[in-house]
């Protein structure tokens, strides 16, 4: 498992447990999904703002 990963998810975990007061199993598959798709969204929001400087 890559280590940034199962870092971004504990951070991510926290944050969904103070907002929400909820936290996510390591296996929960729609979590997984979730934070593939928040870590595509900064990657392209990035290249963009690298294209634009």
């Amino acid at each position: 498992m890559n280590p940034s990963f199962t870092l971004n998810f504990a951070v991510s975990n926290v944050i969904c447990a103070v907002v929400f007061g909820h936290r996510f199993s390591i296996e929960d598959e729609n979590f997984h999904h979730l934070l593939e798709a928040i870590e595509k969204m900064f990657k392209a929001s990035d290249s963009v703002a690298t294209n634009v400087s």
